[in-house]
């Protein structure tokens, strides 16, 4: 599933999260010590609850990982995953935090490039937090961007060096696999290409999801 590593110094940590009806379970690991199963499901919906809390932690650097398991109590009507911020001792780390390290979920699958392709949604509405995105900087005179297109995919934006070049629809009724869709020519250099997810989507669409195979580099 889709995860994040917080890295945090202090005595005491805490990690807040949206909560609500429509919310899943996630995994916590603290350093080495074995994963905790915690579960954010509320029969009303919350922003900022304290979800786990750890106290008399040795001084020095810890980090904190928060994995997606993509399950739900009976009770819950999604998986949904919400995290809000870290709170290590007094400092509080919110998610646009250079602590945050966040991976998205990776599907394995052999009719993608390599046996899998990653994949992740965004809702549009909700917390002011940025977007989740793709990002890599490469060296060349051009790039083309392949990926992986379901029922339940949306539309994400292009930028290349931070500029917005395009816009791509994933939405496909069946499911399509290395499918190119975005290809742009560029003067010959180093650059940065970013996919940012819109979490907007067509009206057939039944989710949000941008799955990013790989890029070819000219």
């Amino acid at each position: 599933g889709a995860r994040a590593v917080i890295r945090f110094s202090g005595s005491s940590v805490q990690l807040l999260a949206a909560t609500g009806p429509d919310a899943g379970t996630a995994t916590i690991r603290l350093d080495a010590t074995t994963a905790i199963l915690v579960d954010l499901y509320r029969p009303r919906s919350g922003m900022a609850t304290i979800v786990y809390s750890k106290t008399r932690l040795k001084a020095g650097a810890h980090t904190l990982t928060v994995t997606a398991t993509g399950a739900r109590t009976a009770r819950s009507r999604g998986t949904w995953v919400r995290l809000d911020a870290v709170k290590a001792g007094a400092t509080l780390l919110q998610e646009t935090s250079a602590a945050w390290t966040t991976t998205f979920r990776r599907v394995a699958t052999s009719a993608a490039s390599l046996g899998s392709y990653d994949t992740e949604h965004q809702i549009a509405a909700g917390d002011n937090g940025g977007k989740a995105a793709y990002q890599s900087t490469f060296y060349g005179s051009g790039i083309t961007v392949y990926v992986t297109k379901t029922a339940a995919s949306g539309s994400a934006d292009v930028l290349i060096d931070g500029r917005k070049v395009g816009s791509i629809d994933l939405y496909s009724p069946t499911a399509k696999y290395k499918v190119a869709a975005f290809t742009k020519t560029l003067a010959n250099g180093q650059h940065t290409i970013t996919i940012s997810l819109t979490g907007t989507k067509s009206a057939k669409a039944k989710g949000t999801d941008v799955g990013v195979d790989y890029l070819i580099v000219k």
